[in-house]
């Protein structure tokens, strides 16, 4: 089932009713005409006996499905295909030396002709970390690149929340516990990241795999040092392994790339001066006048001081909401993809897709800012993905409830530990949270849909009597079933209502 065809499914499933060709094309960011080829295509698909697309005139398409199971088949296999490529290319990268291509399959339980297949999309992967599938007659096939590399390839291919091994959890206390004492900030999401990334250095060096090529620093960097050097301390220590001294440049790289920045710290010159040049771009390109919003600009100066360390090392952050931002903030994606051209002409460097989404929300974010007025509610908002899912949240919040930015904290798990909650009506997070804290606990999704509204409207209702759509829709200026035939009757009548409650 090709890709299109399973996003547009996707939606129809979501959406459990009809939706129109326009708003399929808004999700998927796909023009109308495309929209219209993808159904076409699906009708002619030997699908009929598992699904239809039900076509009605002024309501759209609806999804009608015939077999449950098997759509859910159709729609899963491409995933397990993925999920085997990734585990062929971790065994490759784990062996380290040839392995015969009807061995893989083998070990898999698949034919020597699907695997081939596959092996094509592994030298795909390979090639977004610089790494080579290379072939021998009768020894078969291995992954040839440097060890950074081949670790960082390692580490994408899967995420720590899939593992729940020992080893990870004493990795992530150590951590912790290092990153506290020196008061580095780090959202959930690179910390969790960093934890996997040091579990695979811990395993690559037990398996005898050494980085090689020394890493030069510019820079002191004397915290980040200072805590590499504390942090490879306790992991020697409780792992009874000696780190070699190449790979304390490389935990530092890695702390540079995860910092979270906050406005108090020092932002270069350079820093400044391309966030300058992104936004001017952006205005002469797009004629979107963003240079004067001054908490944008902020915020993408603390976004691109670490994420220059990622690009320039391939320390690339898996973003977990890719395909919604690319569907609901379309606009914000195309300036990222702007500043991603600038960067390129500047540092020669070049962003992925998931390092693009984490950018397009600062721009979405700044394109939807509007004021808001004064409630006495206040939240602490908790999310794992970074500054600008948080950010977003929060405007959401301010948008929807009329609560001031004041009144809405933003935190993470970690920071959450250590801070006096009695200040807080409640704790709204895009994760769980496994611990006992004082004060209720909303779990909601990062996009805010119509569930995670509903929840946060029920508390608000209950807790201070009223939900903030009160104060926006009055009653007595709503009109239902009035029997008014045209523009000029409706007008009219609005007019003659303006007139009767504000006399």
């Amino acid at each position: 089932m090709r890709e299109s065809i399973k996003q547009v499914i996707d939606v129809l499933i979501e959406k459990d009713d009809y939706i129109s060709t326009k708003e399929l094309s808004h999700q998927l960011n796909y023009s109308v005409r495309y929209i219209n080829q993808i159904i076409e295509e699906i009708s002619d698909q030997p699908y009929h006996k598992v699904f239809s697309i039900h076509y009605e005139q002024k309501k759209g398409y609806k999804l009608m499905i015939l077999d449950q199971r098997e759509l859910e088949r159709l729609l899963n296999i491409e995933k397990e295909h993925i999920e085997v490529e990734k585990n062929v290319l971790k065994l490759l990268i784990d062996c380290n030396d040839y392995i015969k291509i009807e061995d893989i399959a083998e070990y898999f339980y698949m034919s020597r002709s699907t695997m081939d297949r596959m092996i094509k999309n592994v030298k795909a992967i390979c090639a977004k970390y610089n790494l080579e599938i290379h072939s021998r007659p009768k020894y078969g096939i291995r992954v040839v690149g440097t060890e950074m590399n081949k670790r960082l390839c390692s580490a994408h291919l899967s995420d720590v929340k899939d593992i729940s091994s020992e080893e990870i959890k004493k990795i992530q206390e150590i951590l912790y516990d290092v990153l506290k004492d020196f008061d580095y900030p780090m959202t959930d999401l690179h910390f969790n990241n960093l934890v996997y990334h040091l579990f695979i250095l811990l395993k690559r060096i037990q398996s005898g795999y050494e980085l090689l090529e020394e890493i030069k620093l510019k820079k002191e960097y004397k915290i980040q040092r200072e805590i590499a050097n504390r942090l490879i301390l306790k992991l020697e220590n409780y792992f009874h392994i000696i780190i070699p001294s190449f790979e304390h440049h490389y935990i530092v790289l890695h702390l540079l790339g995860k910092q979270m920045m906050n406005r108090n710290q020092e932002i270069s010159k350079d820093i400044f001066e391309l966030a300058d040049l992104i936004l001017e771009r952006i205005y002469c390109e797009q004629s979107i006048d963003l240079r004067k919003d001054f908490d944008l600009h902020i915020s993408m100066c603390l976004h691109l001081q670490p994420l220059l360390y990622r690009l320039k090392y391939h320390f690339n952050q898996k973003n977990p909401m890719i395909d919604r931002i690319k569907r609901e903030m379309s606009q914000g994606y195309e300036l990222a993809i702007t500043a991603k051209q600038v960067i390129k002409e500047v540092y020669h460097l070049d962003m992925n897709e998931d390092e693009i989404a984490f950018l397009a929300m600062h721009f979405h974010l700044s394109l939807m800012k509007h004021k808001n007025d004064e409630q006495k509610m206040k939240f602490l908002v908790i999310c794992s993905t970074g500054r600008g899912t948080a950010r977003f949240l929060l405007y959401k919040l301010m948008e929807k409830y009329n609560i001031p930015q004041e009144n809405i904290i933003l935190s993470s798990i970690i920071q959450m530990r250590n801070m006096d909650l009695t200040p807080f009506s409640c704790v709204i997070t895009t994760v769980p949270i496994t611990f006992d804290i004082s004060i209720p606990i909303i779990q909601v999704s990062p996009f805010m849909d119509e569930k995670s509204m509903h929840k946060i409207g029920s508390f608000i209702q209950k807790n201070y009597g009223s939900d903030s759509s009160d104060d926006v829709y009055k009653e007595e200026l709503l009109f239902f079933n009035q029997d008014l035939k045209t523009k000029q009757d409706v007008l009219q009548y609005i007019v003659e209502q303006i007139h009767f409650h504000y006399p």
